[in-house]
């Protein structure tokens, strides 16, 4: 069975994303976002940190709001891993990030169980990573805070930083 048959698609010859701080940059265009993903774990604690400098933070209740200042609990979601790129963010109240089938292109956060709805395809850009929600829309920070999956194309707006938390206090 060939790594990439059996999931791992980890290349040794390929260049790791640029640490600042605990923040990746994936500007190197030749690797592709599972060579860093997949050795890692997948399962790793993250955030993500829009165009406006602001974190992605999920409520309780289900709402998502991207206009935090801060990177505490509720801005921080556990990357689990489908392959191929596919990933489900979980929030800290054990809830999926999830894209709705309206025209508005509505995120919440209030499923228990991830299904398609729930499950995102990472894409490299210059400057992080974007969203596309399995409906083929981008995760977007509206100027407002909300959030939206409504997007066609990735620009600055839908590429977000990725800080990881994975290997804090160990």
């Amino acid at each position: 069975m060939s790594d990439k048959q059996n999931g791992n698609f980890w290349n040794s010859n390929k260049n790791l994303p640029e640490k600042k701080g605990s923040e990746m940059n994936f500007s190197d265009a030749n690797l592709n976002l599972c060579d860093w993903w997949q050795p890692r774990g997948i399962s790793g604690l993250i955030s993500l940190k829009s165009y406006q400098r602001k974190y992605l933070s999920a409520w309780p209740g289900g709402e998502v709001d991207w206009d935090r200042d801060w990177d505490r609990e509720w801005e921080q979601f556990t990357v689990e891993s489908h392959g191929e790129g596919k990933v489900t963010l979980k929030s800290c109240h054990g809830m999926y990030l999830s894209a709705k089938a309206d025209a508005d292109g509505t995120v919440r956060c209030d499923q228990r169980e991830a299904s398609d709805s729930e499950t995102w395809t990472m894409e490299m850009t210059g400057a992080g990573i974007a969203l596309k929600s399995c409906f083929g829309k981008y995760l977007h920070p509206k100027k407002d805070g909300k959030v939206r999956a409504n997007q066609d194309k990735v620009t600055e707006k839908e590429s977000f930083t990725v800080t990881d938390h994975s290997k804090e206090g160990k």
